[in-house]
């Protein structure tokens, strides 16, 4: 018995180690976000400014540390039981975490957002090359740079960027107007930009009206609108409260019953205008 404390304890150490390590060395990241073409058209006009991520082995910290996407399979989480710690953690972060159990239900470990305020988010939206302006040349091929106009297929909107040395003609040359799945877009093509503001967690249904219109929820005279994405003609439909509309598209999304499957989720709040 004697053993296993001294195990637990060093365990315990060792966790309240890195956790204060993370937090003492951490510099502002940038992460890039999935973007549906409704939440992209609501990111742009300012609308939207909350989104919510289910935890992942890409945005969560376990126990104050990073693991791979196949460590976080193997460990099970079992989230229905997982419970919202309001904190502080044995190392003094604040908080709120969550709580959940592995799958052998008898440790428990804290689940950290690895999002933080000053951080940045981009959004991946569908996106096309329109065409390019003449490069500027240089002595060696790969160096020269060249401006790439990119349509967003969102609502059309054409933007002349400045790539890196490797969005030249013999990289995109041969894509001008293909249409490109959003996780292709690349970090200089984004237009979404984004300061994070804050972040929680918190159980999915437990969405504020005003969180739901943060998320994009728009008010019409008939009720409460969400766009149908992939719908022609940005299609909507209507409902009587935000959390109702929400719920409709969180399921459009996530899939069916994944609204009443009250999972927890990550929250993150950012900037309305472009960073």
């Amino acid at each position: 018995l004697q053993i296993a404390v001294t195990v637990v304890l060093h365990w315990l150490a060792e966790v309240v180690v890195q956790e204060i390590a993370m937090e003492s060395t951490r510099q502002p990241k940038e992460y890039g976000l999935l973007f549906t073409a409704a939440m992209a058209r609501a990111a742009v006009a300012g609308i939207k400014t909350q989104t919510r991520r289910l935890p992942t082995a890409s945005n969560s910290l376990v126990d104050g540390v990073g693991i791979s996407a196949k460590r976080w399979a193997d460990m099970q989480f079992d989230w229905s039981r997982a419970v919202v710690d309001k904190g502080p953690s044995p190392a003094g972060n604040p908080g709120p975490y969550l709580h959940v159990p592995a799958g052998n239900g008898e440790t428990w470990h804290r689940i950290y957002p690895r999002y933080q305020v000053g951080d940045r988010i981009w959004g991946r939206e569908t996106w096309a090359v329109k065409r390019h302006e003449p490069c500027l040349e240089h002595e060696r091929e790969y160096q020269k740079l060249c401006f790439p106009v990119i349509r967003y297929l969102a609502d059309g909107q054409e933007i002349r960027h400045q790539g890196n040395r490797q969005t030249g003609d013999g990289i995109y040359g041969g894509l001008v107007e293909k249409a490109r799945p959003s996780i292709h877009m690349p970090r200089w093509a984004a237009r979404i930009v984004r300061d994070i503001t804050a972040v929680r967690v918190e159980r999915l249904q437990d969405i504020s009206e005003s969180d739901a219109m943060a998320e994009g929820i728009q008010k019409w005279p008939l009720g409460y609108r969400v766009e149908v994405s992939g719908a022609p003609d940005h299609e909507s439909r209507s409902f009587e409260i935000p959390q109702a509309a929400y719920r409709w598209l969180w399921n459009s999304i996530n899939g069916a019953g994944s609204w009443n499957a009250n999972p927890p989720v990550i929250v993150i709040e950012f900037a309305g205008v472009q960073s």
